[in-house]
């Protein structure tokens, strides 16, 4: 029906799009569909199929395509099996923005409206962090000035990325293969988890001989195709949204002891970076005027265990965040905003207004600087030189942080 077959209902068009979604809603867990629809509309409906093949020997595309088919499957297979990609780790300099910073200068990068480069860029960009939206960890891997290269994100206007959206930050002069096996320990995973993106030939071909594990796609010179590049090679395939599964409970006897050990050992994600030990835990766990959580965290790769810890404090109608780490290995996976969406809602719970959020600054805790702000919350007059403090209204209009992390249900406490 030309024109109309998508929208008459008559249409051969569209009566195959509304079986594909009642087909993709009746999917039980456990069955993956293969979505050959976004195959054949990428390379263009008429390329993907050549009837003579179909009628010869029932191809499901033209021979052409067959790898790409192939590729696709075989991505399917690799995710359900949870042999994944897990971090992307970016260059700098022509590779999220065009010039080399250290040389041109703030100004004098090429990023933002205006300019065809600069608009790919900005772009490539979003994908970037819709990426680590859902779950992919990003790391920066350049050869720069470390205060050079940070300046980028904290002060250029049309920076999409910020340093929060990074859990691992290397700027130096050190080869990128020694950087790269630096940010998997940091992080926590294999170098089979990672994917170096560097618009440098050189150094991706280093990287492919010193670390063969690392995937190095080839990077175009036109960062208008940056984006088809890294979708292409799927290296980030879904099958579920929801891989991770996530139990907040109070500290309790049976987490006391690894609850204190976090405390007394994170350094880098603590906000206030405050000391307490087993039988300080204890006895505020047993006060009525303090709210105490913790977080276990498990993923489709195991089980990484208790691996953050809040404590807060009733003031009046306020809800004051004395405490809260977490381990740098799950960085930037949600897990601050599941649990600050736990925490308003205890808090709404017993008639609270108000959190109050506190940081002391260290010499090691300038990646959680911006935390506070990042989750909505404003600076507190109340503020100051020793420690900053942040209020975020928490009455019925403001919405839940969005994540990708289940909460299942909590244990009851074990007395040993």
């Amino acid at each position: 029906m030309a024109n109309l077959d998508a929208s008459h209902p008559a249409g051969l068009s569209r009566f195959i799009t509304l079986v594909n979604l009642e087909l993709a809603d009746a999917a039980t867990p456990g069955v993956t569909i293969y979505d050959l629809d976004e195959r054949a509309a990428a390379v263009g409906r008429w390329q993907w199929n050549d009837d003579r093949f179909y009628y010869e020997a029932k191809l499901p595309c033209s021979p052409e395509h067959m790898v790409d088919y192939a590729y696709g499957l075989a991505s399917l297979v690799l995710a359900q099996r949870g042999a994944v990609r897990k971090c992307l780790a970016l260059d700098l300099d022509n590779t999220l923005w065009g010039g080399v910073i250290g040389d041109d200068g703030l100004s004098g990068i090429c990023l933002g409206q205006g300019d065809p480069r600069g608009e790919a860029f900005v772009e490539f960009q979003r994908y970037v962090r819709a990426l680590r939206q859902r779950g992919v960890i990003l790391a920066v891997c350049s050869k720069n000035e470390e205060a050079i290269a940070r300046e980028a994100f904290e002060k250029h206007p049309e920076m999409v990325l910020r340093l929060d959206d990074f859990s691992c930050f290397i700027a130096n002069w050190d080869d990128k293969a020694t950087n790269l096996a630096r940010i998997a320990r940091d992080l926590n995973i294999g170098l089979d988890s990672v994917v170096f993106f560097d618009d440098n030939p050189a150094e991706r071909s280093i990287v492919r001989r010193l670390r063969p594990e690392v995937a190095v796609p080839e990077v175009p010179d036109d960062p208008s195709q940056f984006i088809r590049v890294l979708d292409q090679a799927r290296y980030f395939e879904l099958i579920v949204i929801s891989t991770e599964e996530a139990r907040i409970e109070p500290v309790n006897p049976a987490n006391l002891e690894r609850s204190a050990q976090l405390i007394n050992r994170s350094n880098q994600f603590n906000l206030t970076t405050r000391r307490y030990t087993s039988a300080d835990l204890l006895e505020i766990s047993q006060k009525a005027d303090w709210i105490t959580r913790t977080v276990s965290l498990r993923d489709r790769f195991g089980d990484a265990g208790l691996i953050s810890v809040l404590l807060a404090r009733v003031e009046g109608q306020s809800l004051v965040l004395d405490t809260w780490l977490m381990s740098c290995r799950v960085l930037k996976r949600g897990v601050e905003r599941l649990l600050l969406n736990h925490v308003v809602r205890v808090a709404r719970e017993r008639g609270l207004k108000l959190l109050v959020g506190e940081y002391i600054p260290t010499p090691k805790n300038g990646l959680v600087r911006d935390h506070y702000p990042t989750l909505g919350f404003t600076h507190a007059d109340a503020s100051t030189q020793e420690v900053s403090r942040w209020e975020l209204r928490i009455d019925g209009s403001r919405n839940p942080l969005v994540h990708f992390i289940q909460e299942t249900g909590s244990r009851e406490p074990i007395d040993v």
